[in-house]
């Protein structure tokens, strides 16, 4: 009787979107915001609730985390309102925005539905706002009271950040995640309370009902809204599945090692990577950094790697998995990286397989493909 063991080794073949769970379930509106320059309208491309430009809001194709994006500045009133639209009484729903504030900026909020100085709506919000729920540099996601806590992540620091809001209407807590991972949550017994205030992208309905107010200086893309709660999975495929900025090569070569007990498989993904002439630069250190294989995918936050000897290291020994990572720096714009798992199930891995690997706002994915595949006993 032989204990099989395969050995698949697998390389590139070729630079692929990844086959991702749809996400477009429960999506009732997506900005975005890819329009051209000196356009009136943010067009909606899942709904028919397009958005009216106000002010002296920027569209920048090209300067968002996919396509285009929109800049908005209350120097000069900026802000998009789509009417009163998705209030949500009495169920769950989920917000998503890419957003960007200048470096060590102190506004404000880029999603808004809501009355200033009246308890109800919603909006998300970056630093203080004055609603006794946020902090500078930290994000938020206010739908009534408790708010939902501060992340720990700081978002100001001039690059790309998703943030997600989800509320749940059944155990009435309220959740604000960052660049795919949770961040903190409400106590419970958030009652969402209806307003007619409309809902904004950097605009907010003053108290007296009589004018918008442009309340968020910085970059908007991606926005998104959901007619239900998004889990910490959907959240982290939103993250991942983003092209951000894009390696100007990407070399992966992925071996991996299934046995027929559960967690005893194991994966090696080695190779190369090289950035655009873009490029603001990696630093592994100071930034997240995703991996994907297949469908595993793990994302390491800010300070977890170490820079040892030249090399950006990470080891992670947890009950489910044995993750190691390095990065090394190559000359010039050029990287090598190695990551190895030990302890997890790869057996119901689909061939072939995607794989991926960010570090900030910059990355690429592959599909790979089989090689070899050999048994031993």
């Amino acid at each position: 009787m032989f204990n099989i063991k395969k050995i698949i080794l697998l390389s590139a073949l070729a630079i692929n979107g990844t086959a991702w769970a749809d996400l477009n379930t429960g999506l009732v509106a997506h900005y975005p915001l890819d329009e051209a320059v000196g356009a009136t309208v943010a067009h909606d491309s899942a709904g028919s609730v397009d958005g009216i430009v106000e002010g002296g809001t920027t569209f920048a194709p090209g300067m968002g985390v996919l396509g285009g994006a929109a800049r908005f500045d209350p120097a000069t009133g900026d802000y998009i309102t789509m009417g009163d639209n998705f209030g949500f009484t009495n169920t769950s729903f989920s917000i998503q925005a890419w957003v960007k504030l200048d470096l060590g900026d102190t506004g404000g909020m880029p999603v808004i539905k809501h009355k200033a100085g009246i308890a109800a709506g919603y909006f998300l919000a970056i630093n203080d706002v004055g609603d006794g729920c946020s902090e500078i540099s930290k994000a938020h996601f206010y739908v009534a009271y408790p708010c939902s806590g501060v992340s720990t992540v700081e978002v100001n620091d001039g690059t790309w950040h998703q943030v997600i809001g989800v509320y749940d209407q059944t155990t009435q807590v309220s959740s604000v995640y960052v660049d795919g991972q949770f961040q903190a949550a409400s106590s419970g017994g958030n009652v969402s309370i209806p307003t007619d205030a409309p809902f904004a992208i950097a605009g907010i309905m003053d108290g007296l009902n009589t004018s918008i107010l442009s309340t968020y200086k910085g970059w908007v893309d991606e926005v998104r809204v959901y007619n239900r709660t998004l889990n910490p999975t959907e959240i982290q495929d939103l993250y991942l599945q983003t092209p951000q900025k894009p390696f100007a090569s990407f070399v992966p070569s992925l071996s991996l090692t299934m046995k027929p007990g559960a967690k005893d498989d194991t994966f090696k993904l080695t190779g190369t990577f090289g950035l655009d002439v873009a490029s603001d630069g990696v630093n592994p250190a100071k930034e997240i950094v995703a991996l994907q294989v297949g469908d595993y995918t793990t994302t390491i936050p800010v300070g977890a790697f170490k820079l040892k000897f030249g090399k950006y290291v990470y080891t992670k020994i947890l009950p489910e998995i044995t993750l190691s990572i390095t990065i090394t720096p190559s000359g010039g714009a050029n990287y090598s990286f190695i990551a190895t798992a030990k302890a997890t199930d790869l057996t119901r891995k689909a061939i072939p397989i995607e794989v991926g690997l960010s570090i900030g706002n910059e990355g690429t994915r592959a599909t790979l493909f089989t090689n070899s595949l050999t048994a031993r006993p």
